[in-house]
């Protein structure tokens, strides 16, 4: 038996509000549902793009880069489009969907910044988080005070030697040459009682002498051998056209500040070999000393450090002979004895200051050795840590290394380096660091073509998705291994 129902006409109003209000949800959720998949996609393909990070790189630097080259000559940004969507594509399919299908109908990148951008900022920024996380804050700290009170140290010394203007006494002491009398000076006391030495060799002369031979012949150790090494810095990234990214400005003005500079010495200091450290390889072989030259030569570049370092050991050094009284009197007897040679008595106290110079060179020689062989020496001397005698001075040149005295503390030869390092430009340092991980990179069979300013840091995108129901969506992304963008 059936019965009749019946509804009335408000319910059937309020039922056909809700129906519509049902769809009307169902709707929503199926565009949101689209949406959020078109983003999804686009995010993951593009987590999935920077997952292919440079290995070497990684490894070798401890730094995060996404190599568009791929092998290439250069920067291959169609490729590494087509790897994107492929990427993309693959996060979009599988799986059961309250929205509608999604698919990526095109799309393009626009923007990206290189690892060459702006003078390397990504570069220096990245090893600047890196040394930060290893040292953590209170290495940080102690490296900092450390450092800043030998940088101070250095320039109070390179100040003070102003004191004396060696090229003015060395003229001096050339006039007081030419002016001298050839004539037999007995063997007998001069004036204050003091005696002419048999077989009397002018400490003066015996050091100009060693100076023309060149630095790297005084100041390299017994037994070092020498790199020879050089090549064309051309096609490195300090002597090339660099490709340029576009857009995204994100530099991290953070990384300029002076304990920035300081960790980036640091990271400098642990990822690339100096002199006094093991290392073979077809690219340069004293790669601290490159970041500081710049020269494509190991032995130039090598010369160039180890005569900076000369000039404030002497520097050092002098300001240590100034101060010691007993120092001073045999400098003022020597003087006077060169004088009475000289046939000029009365010159000996202009003598006295290229005497001291020249005897602080000597001592600076033996520090160079000292250092090249991987000993320490203090930045300031005392009685103890001195170890050339004004008499020993002419022998410079002769078995100097049995003059040497070794330190138990001090400043190692890296230690100096690291000084150096703060006082060079940051964007020059950073230049060259790029080099060198240019020239390392490329000794790494498949790597020959390694090009930093074909290395992306960050890259942004615009993805154009359409649904089965003609719906069309745009997805706008940055992204970068700063995990700031």
């Amino acid at each position: 038996m059936y019965q009749k129902g019946s509804i009335t006409v408000y319910l059937s109003l309020t039922l056909a509000i809700l129906v519509s209000l049902i769809g009307t949800a169902l709707y929503s959720v199926q565009c949101a549902g689209a949406r959020v998949q078109a983003v999804h996609g686009t995010d993951q393909g593009l987590y999935s793009l920077f997952a292919r990070y440079d290995i070497p790189m990684l490894e070798r630097f401890h730094l995060f880069f996404l190599d568009g080259s791929f092998g290439g000559d250069g920067l291959q940004m169609g490729q590494l489009y087509n790897i994107l969507e492929q990427d993309i594509a693959a996060n979009m399919d599988g799986g059961k969907r309250i929205a509608d299908n999604v698919t990526l109908k095109d799309g393009s990148i626009t923007e990206y910044t290189l690892a060459t951008d702006n003078g390397g900022n990504a570069v220096r920024s990245q090893a600047v988080a890196y040394m930060e996380s290893v040292l953590g804050i209170q290495g940080v700290r102690s490296l900092a005070q450390k450092v800043q009170g030998q940088e101070e140290t250095i320039q109070v010394i390179e100040a003070k030697k102003d004191v004396i203007d060696e090229e003015q006494a060395l003229a001096q002491y050339e006039t007081m040459k030419e002016q001298a009398r050839e004539q037999t000076v007995p063997s007998e006391s001069l004036e204050g009682g003091v005696a002419i030495p048999e077989n009397f060799v002018n400490p003066v002369d015996a050091v100009q002498a060693a100076k023309g031979k060149g630095i790297l012949s005084l100041v390299l150790p017994a037994g070092k051998e020498l790199s020879t090494l050089s090549r064309s810095t051309s096609d490195l990234v300090s002597g090339r056209s660099l490709e340029q990214g576009m857009g995204i400005p994100a530099y991290d003005s953070s990384c300029n500040t002076w304990t920035a500079d300081l960790m980036f010495n640091e990271y400098l200091i642990q990822h690339f070999r100096c002199f006094t450290e093991d290392g073979s390889g077809s690219g340069l072989k004293y790669q601290l000393e490159y970041i500081l030259q710049g020269t494509g030569s190991d032995m130039e570049n090598l010369k160039g450090t180890a005569a900076r370092l000369l000039l404030i050991r002497e520097a050092s050094n002098l300001l240590y002979l100034y101060q010691d009284e007993s120092k001073r009197s045999q400098a003022q007897i020597t003087a006077l004895i060169i004088a009475v040679l000289f046939g000029i008595p009365q010159g000996a106290k202009a003598l006295e200051p290229i005497l001291l110079v020249s005897w602080a060179f000597g001592e600076s020689v033996l520090d160079l050795r000292e250092l090249l062989d991987g000993g320490r020496v203090p930045l300031l001397k005392g009685k103890s840590s001195w170890q050339l005698s004004l008499t020993d001075l002419p022998k410079i040149m002769e078995g100097v290394d049995a003059l040497r005295k070794e330190n138990k503390e001090g400043l190692t030869y890296q230690d100096y380096l690291r000084v150096l390092l703060m006082m060079k430009s940051s964007d020059v340092k950073t230049s060259r660091c790029m080099d060198m991980m240019e020239m390392t990179l490329r000794e790494i069979p498949g790597k020959e073509n390694f090009h930093l300013d074909c290395c992306l840091y960050t890259v942004g995108i615009q993805m154009n998705f359409e649904t089965t129901r003609g719906r069309f969506y745009t997805a706008q992304r940055n992204y970068g291994y700063d995990m700031g963008i």
